[in-house]
């Protein structure tokens, strides 16, 4: 405990990381969490949402019971999290359709490959036809081919 200076629990070092057996670990989030949070009030609730990588309002009650006593879960919003669920509008449909096989053809380059093919590709483009929706696919060992 840092604030008393007392041994808490035992872990070990497995793969860089430090582990609590479970006992250890609830206990010391049961025991303890009054301590760690602070003041049960909106902004220690936010402030740990935050610390945790923006974990969910849910999660942090299941792990801090005792910040939420006081406190609504429903009453909170992060703008962070909001704008992370956004997502991009889709392309506006297309008013000019083509009328005939290769009037327009659409072109992707992908690569380079960490791991080139047996034959040293590294790139593939891809050729769409508007009309046919055909796909071409051709390997390249240079993105300038």
């Amino acid at each position: 405990d840092l604030v008393t200076g007392k041994k808490i629990g035992i872990g070990s070092v497995i793969d860089g990381l430090y582990r609590l057996p479970v006992q250890v670990a609830s206990a010391l989030i049961s025991g303890t969490s009054r301590q760690l949070m602070g003041v049960e009030d909106r902004s220690s609730i936010m402030r740990w949402h935050e610390r945790l990588g923006h974990l969910s309002f849910q999660l942090i009650k299941k792990l801090f019971p005792r910040l939420f006593t006081s406190v609504s879960m429903d009453s909170f919003t992060c703008e962070v999290c909001q704008f992370a669920k956004h997502v991009r509008a889709s392309y506006p449909i297309s008013i000019n359709k083509t009328t005939r096989p290769f009037a327009l053809v659409h072109s992707d380059v992908w690569g380079p490959s960490g791991v080139p093919t047996c034959r040293g590709f590294h790139y593939f483009m891809t050729l769409i036809d508007d009309y046919s929706r055909c796909t071409f696919v051709y390997l390249l060992k240079e993105r300038s081919e």
